[in-house]
This record gives C-alpha cells, sequence and structure tokens, in this order.
C-alpha cells in the first residue's frame, strides 16, 4: 500500500508538468528556439522600433565621423609640432657651430652666447603655448640648460635611447604624463642638445574637440527623437487604429464604425 500511495503522489506532481510542456510544444511547436529579433519584434511597438532604429544608425554615423576627424586632427597636429621641434633643434646645431667659428679658444663667451640663444627659443615657443625643457644629454646624464623653474627628471632608458638614435624624435611617458623628445647631435654642446615638450599642451585643444563631438552626438540624438516622434505620431496612431478595428472585427464585432482622422493618402486608400 505504501508503495502505490507513493507512486500516485508522483504521478499528481508530474501530471501538471507533463501537461503544461504539451501545452508549450502545441504552442511553440516542437522546433521553437529563442530569437531575439523575434521577440524583439512581438515585444515593442512600431513607434519604438522605428525610434530605435533609427537613432543607432544616427549615433553609428556621429561616431564613426567624430572618431575620424579626432584620428585625423591629432594626426596632423602632432606631424605640425614634431615638424615644428625638429627644425628647433636643427637651428640650435647650425646657430652652435656659427658661434663656436666666433669664439674659438672663448669657451665661456660661447656657453653665454648659446644659452642666450636657447632662452630666445624656449620665449618663442612660449607665445605659442609650447613650455619646454632643454638638456644636453651624454654620458654624465641629463644636463639641464635653463636654470629657474621645476626641472623635469628624465629616466635612464630614455637618455638611452637618445644616447642610441642621437638625432630625431620619440614619445615617453614621465610620472603618466606623456612627453614629446626632439634631439640632435650637437658636438659644440658635447652632447645631444633635447628639447622637452608635454604632449598635453598641443593636443588639448583635440582633446576638447573629442568632447564637444560627444555632446554633439547626444543632442543631435536627442532632438531627431523629438523630431522623429512628432513625424511619425500622424502615421503610426492611424495603423494601431486599424490594427484595433482588424482585432474586434476578426472576434466577431462586425457593428463597428471606422472613423480614422488622418490626412495620409495611403491609409484612406
Amino acid at each position: 500500500m505504501e508503495k502505490w500511495r507513493l507512486i500516485k503522489n508522483v504521478q499528481s506532481v508530474l501530471t501538471p508538468i507533463r501537461k503544461k510542456v504539451m501545452g508549450y510544444k502545441q504552442r511553440h511547436g516542437k522546433g521553437f528556439r529563442f530569437s531575439f529579433p523575434s521577440y524583439i519584434g512581438k515585444t515593442l511597438s512600431l513607434k519604438t522600433r522605428l525610434l530605435l532604429m533609427i537613432n543607432i544608425i544616427q549615433l553609428i554615423t556621429v561616431t564613426a565621423i567624430g572618431f575620424l576627424s579626432f584620428y585625423k586632427s591629432k594626426e596632423t597636429t602632432m606631424k605640425l609640432t614634431e615638424n615644428r621641434l625638429e627644425r628647433e633643434v636643427l637651428t640650435v646645431y647650425e646657430i652652435a657651430q656659427s658661434l663656436m667659428l666666433l669664439y674659438v679658444g672663448k669657451e665661456d663667451q660661447f656657453e653665454k652666447k648659446i644659452k642666450q640663444v636657447i632662452k630666445q627659443q624656449d620665449a618663442e615657443l612660449a607665445q605659442d603655448g609650447l613650455d619646454g625643457y632643454y638638456f644636453v644629454i651624454n654620458d654624465n646624464g641629463a644636463l639641464p640648460l635653463l636654470d629657474g623653474g621645476d626641472q623635469l627628471q628624465l629616466a635612464e632608458d630614455i637618455t638611452s635611447k637618445i644616447l642610441q638614435i642621437e638625432k630625431g624624435i620619440i614619445h615617453e611617458s614621465i610620472n603618466g604624463k606623456k612627453y614629446s623628445f626632439a634631439f640632435h647631435s650637437v658636438q659644440e654642446l658635447k652632447g645631444i642638445y633635447v628639447i622637452a615638450i608635454p604632449q598635453s599642451q598641443y593636443l588639448s585643444p583635440i582633446q576638447s574637440m573629442a568632447t564637444y563631438t560627444i555632446l554633439l552626438a547626444i543632442g543631435s540624438v536627442l532632438l531627431t527623437t523629438v523630431f522623429i516622434l512628432l513625424a511619425l505620431k500622424p502615421l503610426v496612431e492611424p495603423i494601431q487604429q486599424l490594427r484595433t478595428t482588424m482585432r474586434k472585427i476578426r472576434d466577431g464585432n462586425l457593428n463597428i464604425n471606422i472613423d480614422i482622422k488622418t490626412s495620409l493618402p495611403v491609409i484612406h486608400s
């Protein structure tokens, strides 16, 4: 008796579950699988789907244009700044050669004059928003050429790389801040002349442009949403009314007056 009672209890639990499973199969079919697009199509209204689709397309377009503009502007700005710094170190290289010929055997006067040239160079760069650091790098390390102010401490791997290359431009990070280093070997200075410029000084307008682009994208999406809602209202509401009316007719209610107020010729036809 206990055995049969246990079997009946199990059957009483399994029977409702079996009925639910059979009903689920009858409604959806044996090969039913969950589909996200199908789920979206059944749960979202026509207005919401159109609004979502247009906003996504617009957001992708604005983001792509903004990213390309930012990338090209950054690339162009860095190239122009690199060319400027290369000209500056080359100018000091040429001036140092000329001054050495003028002050042969007068090393103190040569050093005084070359520092005046570098101070003038620093002033011209500062007028363009570029506050730099000036060094001579040799086997003794990095020697600052201008007194006063905070001095930039160059890591040993940076000085080693500059000594190895001797001429050119590199971009390195110091304490999490990126710098551009332009350098040229100057025999008269007994080392490599180096100008270091923080990248934030010449890339800050580009960063601001990226911020404006993001704000523009958000603003354009909001404005587009408002205009789309206003434009879709006279189109979607008649369709929803027709849908409701057809559903009532399908249920057998034939005494319905169809009164749809719209100026769209497609609906009237």
